[in-house]
């Protein structure tokens, strides 16, 4: 079987086997669907628009890990792992401002279409 048939295949066997689990759980599997559900809820979603995450990257990254900042860290750190990490968390908008902020957006942008509507 070719790699993309192959790929196809698991990814719909997979996604059938968790909308099973998640829509008729197992009762094995019902505390731990539920504990997810209750988490997920609870958790503090945040957004990153893609061209703010690309001009982070291209303008922080030097200022932000450490690893390519220094020349021949490999060499220089010779058992060091090279797990660069690039934190967004504090550059992320919580998800329910955003939410506030498309509402309003999108709400100036309906009445703007309303008026150039009358206007024709």
């Amino acid at each position: 079987m070719p790699g993309a048939a192959r790929y196809l295949l698991v990814r719909k066997w997979t996604w059938r086997r968790f909308q099973h689990l998640t829509t008729q759980p197992e009762p094995a599997f019902a505390g731990i669907v539920q504990d997810l559900r209750d988490r997920l809820a609870a958790a503090d979603w945040r957004v990153l628009s893609a061209r703010r995450a690309n001009l982070l990257l291209t303008e922080k990254l030097f200022e932000r890990v450490f690893a390519v900042r220094i020349r021949s860290f490999n060499r220089s750190y010779r058992n060091a792992e090279l797990d660069m990490h690039f934190s967004l968390a504090e550059d992320m908008t919580p998800i329910q401002q955003f939410l506030k902020h498309h509402d309003r957006t999108r709400a100036r942008v309906d009445l703007r279409s309303a008026a150039c509507a009358m206007c024709q």
